[in-house]
């Protein structure tokens, strides 16, 4: 027995209903210097803008390998759309801060899909930019950019962003760790356990895979 759908008025007014909304993923929030924000209120006010966005941007850059499983690719690329279509909300040519930041190739790793990074050539030292799953990161974090420094982690500052990080999560935000970590030189025995220590946590950012309201939309 077949399903008959009758494509009727109401039919038609769902369809146009559900025009009006976008199910792209978006940056709905953002923890940094300490403070959770809504992310369109993040602005040059906050002392570690500049390093927030450089950092988020230069997250964006690492190419999905052959390897990585189709469920793991889909999400990052949604996720991928989701950190451009903020950058270029908040006003960032994301080819220009990575010409600025260059990314040395075949350096790019996936550790077992939970976080990715890649290698960035800045000032004539390496920058090693990291995002993942916020609760695989924590404990890999020695350090914590507050007011545009970064400074160790205390266990004040490590249970104020686990608790944000567990409040966006009771949200129903996909929550995700931006980290860095500087050298000046490419280690021996550079490989995933690298991600593993001395990384300094940039931001949280909470990304919503819920409807929303399409501002391009036409009633």
């Amino acid at each position: 027995m077949s399903i008959v759908v009758k494509k009727g008025t109401d039919f038609k007014n769902k369809v146009l209903h559900l025009k009006n909304y976008s199910m792209e993923p978006y940056i709905e929030k953002v923890y940094l210097d300490g403070k959770l924000k809504e992310a369109s209120l993040i602005s040059e006010q906050d002392k570690s803008f500049g390093v927030f966005m450089h950092s988020l941007i230069l997250s964006n850059t690492v190419d999905l390998k052959k390897h990585d499983t189709e469920v793991y690719k889909r999400k990052e690329d949604k996720l991928k759309k989701a950190v451009s279509a903020y950058a270029s909300l908040m006003g960032f040519d994301a080819n220009l801060i990575e010409s600025i930041a260059p990314k040395l190739p075949g350096l790019d790793i996936n550790h077992d899909n939970k976080l990715t990074s890649s290698v960035h050539l800045i000032n004539g030292e390496l920058r090693f930019v990291i995002r993942g799953a916020a609760e695989y990161m924590f404990r890999s974090c020695t350090h914590i950019l507050m007011e545009s420094r970064f400074v160790k982690v205390t266990r004040k500052a490590l249970r104020e962003a686990y608790d944000t990080f567990r409040y966006m999560v009771a949200k129903g935000l996909d929550v995700y760790a931006i980290a860095l970590r500087d050298l000046s030189s490419l280690p021996e025995n550079y490989n995933d356990n690298f991600l593993r220590s001395n990384l300094a946590l940039v931001s949280l950012i909470g990304v919503n895979k819920r409807l929303r309201a399409n501002k391009n939309a036409r009633t």
